[in-house]
């Protein structure tokens, strides 16, 4: 039998042999560059043939990876469409796919897709797909210079419907470290299974319309048709993506990010340099008639207000996003470390709520850069906050306009009018212009603030938690006297009301006998704006100690006063020895009246609890030893961890796990910190949210020792006021023993029995 040998010729395999060549496979790993599938790695000859046969023939295998070497390839409509279970991946940047515009694309199609961006590929066994590791671009692949997008050519369209036979609830789809460039948009996620992927470094750079939409657009032929799946593209997760240079079209419409869906996470990504052309009036929902000329001058009249605290609830809400960085209509949607930068409209627009933002920032919006026709610098927010994004939660997040004097946001924080339960704490607001009164624009907060909101940017702070008494800030060094005829002095800012405000919680009666009036606070929805200067009240009598007995001899008779009772003694002469125990007893009993700290005087001496164990905590192979003590109205609570092998000294806690939490059970009456007894909040529904007395929170760090004499901070103490204890945090484990301390004053009455049992440590 003969054998036929391949033959290699200029590289490739020619002769008899090709076809023995052909028929060798290796697994389902299958190389679109090879003879098996020809695609031209130069970019000379058309290769979207070779590298669909590739996708096919891998699912037809059951599933596996389309490898596209480093090179050029070149694709043309209708494309590559996905398989079930096969990944395409190239060689990172040295693998090029581009579009040519040979061809006129009929409606909006990826490069790499199921289904199109008007309808969806439905196919239960479309699981498990994706695209890795290669570049997308337009024209010819070139990297020397970005090219025109061709209209209607997408980079990555998902838009997958499972039905109902598939064995996988979600399509869970791959699109990881691919760049995309010089499309009309730059990827879409819209499928009603395109969930639970976890999207890795997509950078998308250049696009006429948004780098990114996720969710189908409220105007998208499947919603307004009513067909199942709702927006689609939720549950899924975008790890350092980053957009660049979108909404590039005059008079475009787009933000770099679009998210029409829900439970989306955001993880340090980044949208920048989206273009605007469109006026300050489109961006805040004022045009009566928006369209421009061809040189970009306004066609029409637009309405004019007067003066900034005039602007109200937006008319026209279909261009705010023209040109923003982000551009939220979903809910439940998180943000982690996301930034908008130097983006010609906003740099966020929120328009629904429930979603939560957690130390994101935005800057110089109104880049002059990124500004065309009408637009101009001065005139977006960094954070346009629409009355619909109701229970939201934005906390530490940064405005900035560092370019104030060539180009910058006109607002840090813009908040419509008519809101509701929406949180902003902890923002800043930084180098934004100043308004015709010479303040920042940090932040501007619409008129009628409704229920369950707190505002808190730089030292502006708003808020109206109660729904039967809508904040009343005093003025800062405003006075209002108390009915017991005690004074506060407010240390507050903005508006001084003409009385007191309704929603402060007065302080009724006399302050608390062992309590300093100093240091009575004053507060508005946990918020201390003063504290008591008057004199305080009268201090309680402290317990006088029982008179001491004493021993007296008359006669032959020892008698023992003043509780009575007498015994005859022998005739024996006790009289020097009596005198020298009642003189002993009459030293002991000066001593003990002695003042603390020595001195002379008669004050009375504290009460004094000694230090309690209260309870030993076991947690992740560590143990945390809980004690606490009384000295007077002063109580000091300590949490020491030990060795589990030595209950005492320095031999390391040997926790097995960082970030352990230790939380002591309820402290007793007698230990509790004062200054409770606020009305409980109710929650968004009327009823209670919580039950706890409110008593006043404390905190401290926690400390270990290297060793050396040099402490340092290994976690934080804290008395949680919701369940009355103790709770440490420590974030790290050391080989030293760790201590946490705190110390507060208590108003309530001396405990009847001793907690737990003295420490012997």
């Amino acid at each position: 039998m003969a054998t036929i040998v391949p033959t290699l010729l200029n590289g490739r395999f020619t002769g008899a042999g090709l076809e023995a060549a052909q028929a060798v496979y290796t697994g389902a790993s299958l190389n679109a560059a090879s003879p098996d599938f020809g695609a031209d790695p130069y970019g000379l000859k058309d290769s979207t043939d070779a590298i669909q046969k590739a996708i096919d023939k891998a699912h037809e295998l059951g599933g596996g990876s389309v490898f596209l070497p480093s090179g050029t390839y070149k694709v043309s409509y209708p494309f590559l469409k996905m398989k079930g279970k096969v990944r395409v991946h190239g060689a990172g940047e040295g693998t090029r796919v581009f579009a040519t515009a040979d061809t006129q694309v009929p409606e909006m199609t990826g490069v790499f897709h199921t289904g199109t961006y008007n309808t969806r590929e439905q196919d239960p066994a479309l699981v498990r797909f994706g695209v890795e590791n290669l570049m997308i671009l337009a024209r010819n692949g070139s990297l020397a210079q970005h090219e025109e997008p061709i209209p209607n050519v997408c980079g990555i369209i998902w838009n997958t419907d499972l039905g109902t036979g598939s064995v996988e609830p979600d399509a869970r789809p791959t699109l990881s470290n691919v760049e995309i460039w010089d499309m009309d948009m730059g990827a879409a996620i819209l499928g009603r299974d395109d969930q639970e992927m976890v999207s890795v470094n997509l950078k998308i750079r250049q696009t006429l319309k948004a780098g990114i939409q996720i969710g189908k657009h409220p105007e998208h032929p499947e919603l307004k048709a009513g067909a199942p799946g709702g927006a689609g593209g939720a549950d899924n997760k975008f790890i350092a993506l980053n957009v660049g240079g979108a909404n590039k079209e005059t008079g475009g419409l787009h933000a770099g990010v679009e998210i029409y869906t829900s439970q989306v996470t955001f993880d340090t990504c980044k949208v920048w340099y989206s273009r605007r052309t469109l006026p300050w009036q489109d961006i805040y929902g004022r045009p009566t008639t928006p369209e421009l000329t061809q040189e970009g001058a306004l066609a029409g009249a637009y309405e004019e207000i007067s003066g900034e605290e005039a602007w109200e609830n937006p008319k026209n809400r279909d261009k705010l996003f023209a040109g923003a960085g982000w551009f939220i209509k979903g809910t439940k949607n998180k943000f982690i470390g996301c930034e908008a930068q130097d983006n010609g409209g906003h740099g966020w627009v929120i328009q629904w709520g429930k979603n939560t933002f957690s130390e994101c920032s935005a800057e110089s919006s109104s880049y002059t850069d990124t500004l065309g026709g009408a637009a101009r610098t001065y005139e977006a927010a960094d954070f346009y906050v629409c009355n619909g994004a109701s229970n939201s939660l934005m906390i530490g997040c940064t405005a900035e306009s560092p370019r104030a004097k060539t180009s910058s946001a006109r607002w840090g924080f813009f908040i419509e009018s008519w809101f509701s339960n929406l949180r902003i704490e902890q923002a800043q607001a930084r180098e934004h212009p100043k308004n015709q009164a010479g303040e920042p624009r940090a932040v501007r907060i619409g008129k009628d603030m409704r229920e369950g909101c707190v505002i808190d940017v730089n030292n502006i702070y708003r808020s109206t938690l109660r729904r039967d008494n809508p904040v009343q800030t005093p003025k800062a060094g405003a006075e209002y006297t108390l009915d017991t005829g005690l004074q506060v002095q407010a240390v507050y800012f903005e508006g001084a009301p003409a009385k007191h405000p309704e929603n402060i919680e007065w302080a009724k009666g006399a302050a608390p006998a062992e309590y300093p009036a100093m240091a009575w606070f004053v507060r508005t929805e946990q918020k201390m704006i003063g504290y008591v200067v008057g004199a305080p009240a009268a201090a309680a009598p402290m317990p006088q100690a029982a008179a001491p007995q004493r021993l007296e001899l008359e006669g032959k008779t020892l008698k023992l006063t003043p509780d009575g009772g007498s015994v005859t003694i022998p005739e024996t002469d006790l009289s020097s020895l009596i005198s020298r125990a009642d003189a002993l007893a009459r030293r002991v009993e000066a001593l003990e009246a002695r003042p603390q700290g020595g001195g002379g005087g008669g004050a009375a001496v504290l009460q004094d609890t000694g230090i309690r164990l209260l309870e030993t905590i076991s947690e992740s192979g560590g143990l945390c030893d809980v004690l606490i003590r009384r000295v007077g109205s002063t109580v000091q609570v300590w949490m020491v961890t030990t060795n589990p092998e030595r209950r005492h000294g320095s031999a390391a806690p040997q926790f097995t796990k960082q970030n352990v939490v230790l939380e002591s059970k309820t402290l007793p009456k007698g230990f509790l910190p004062a200054l409770g007894a606020l009305p409980n909040y109710p929650d968004r529904s009327g009823g209670p949210r919580y039950t706890h007395d409110n008593r006043f929170a404390v905190s401290a760090i926690v400390t270990s020792n290297i060793g050396n004499g040099q402490p340092f901070q290994v976690g934080t103490l804290g008395f949680f006021s919701w369940y009355n204890n103790l709770v440490m945090r420590v974030e790290r484990n050391t080989s030293r023993a760790m201590m946490g301390s705190l110390v507060w004053t208590t108003t309530d009455p001396w405990p009847t029995q001793l907690p737990g049992t003295a420490y012997e440590g």
